[in-house]
């Protein structure tokens, strides 16, 4: 009977212990969180669209304008979020393992919400987009939440970063565009049908076609949240979670919100920097994601 009611008295504090852990609220991530909800409404509703304000438009190919930075910054907030969201459930006691499925199943039902709202209501199944912006948000938090699960140290976080950001840079300008040929030398290097990224959409359009009898692009030959783009769009969700984890070490005790605002000022001036020095080299771009836009938008948030 004892030996019942001590177990009874464990339960109880263990319930209560993970009752009690709660997701901590960030002010500053949710300031950020609104402001950037709050332009994507100006951005998708300007007033008239035949006398738009140029920052309340996309930059045509290369360059940047405010709109730009919506959905990279809202990336950004979503691996910051991934830290404090696991943080919290990993206090309450879940494992790597359940973690792990929650992350897939979190990513699946934002990817089915995607394509619901491609398919109504012209319920055309032939002409269905499968990339998107909802398509591109479960991708990067899957695999943003997915690298965090497994390791949560800056020095490795930083060389997946820099592996994917180099990476891209490497695939869209020294490997030949099967058909076309080397960039720089047989074609303008980001071109805009003639690089890799448009390439790779274009073929895996062609397989969806093929196999699933559906698959279109967004701009017919390519597409702004393409395949191969996912790839330094997982670095600027990772970038996120940088700063999510030093904004976490602040609220755990570790260090002062005071060195925590020097450590992200230092960060994104030298991701501005970066950005632009980059930018001679590899030209900032929404459309292919490039690796400089990666580096400036991130600095900015």
């Amino acid at each position: 009977m004892m030996a019942v009611m001590a177990t009874s008295v464990v339960t109880e504090r263990a319930t209560a212990e993970r009752v009690a852990v709660k997701p901590q609220r960030v002010l500053s991530v949710d300031v950020l969180r609104g402001l950037t909800i709050a332009l994507m409404i100006l951005v998708n509703d300007p007033g008239d669209w035949t006398h738009v304000f140029g920052q309340l438009d996309h930059a045509e190919w290369n360059g940047w304008t405010l709109t730009d930075l919506v959905f990279p910054t809202f990336l950004f907030l979503v691996g910051a979020s991934i830290v404090f969201s696991m943080t919290a459930r990993s206090a309450r006691g879940d494992c790597r393992g359940t973690l792990t499925g929650r992350a897939f199943v979190r990513a699946g039902k934002i990817f089915l919400l995607d394509l619901i709202l491609a398919y109504f209501p012209r319920m055309h199944w032939g002409g269905l987009r499968l990339y998107g912006v909802l398509t591109r948000i479960a991708l990067c938090y899957l695999f943003a939440a997915l690298i965090v699960i497994a390791t949560k140290r800056v020095r490795w976080l930083v060389l997946i970063i820099a592996t994917l950001l180099i990476g891209y840079w490497i695939l869209l300008r020294w490997v030949p565009v099967p058909g076309i040929g080397m960039p720089g030398r047989d074609v303008p290097f980001m071109d805009k049908n003639l690089n890799l990224a448009a390439w790779l959409d274009r073929a895996s359009m062609a397989w969806t076609q093929r196999w699933l009898h559906t698959g279109t692009l967004y701009n017919h030959t390519r597409d702004p949240e393409g395949l191969l783009s996912t790839l330094p769009a997982v670095a600027t969700t990772l970038l996120g979670s940088l700063a999510g984890l030093a904004m976490r070490g602040s609220c755990a005790g570790h260090a002062s919100w005071r060195t925590v605002r020097l450590k992200l000022l230092a960060w994104g001036v030298a991701g501005i920097t970066a950005g632009e020095v980059w930018s001679r080299w590899f030209p900032i771009n929404k459309n292919l994601w490039t690796s400089s836009y990666v580096l400036l938008a991130a600095g900015i948030a």
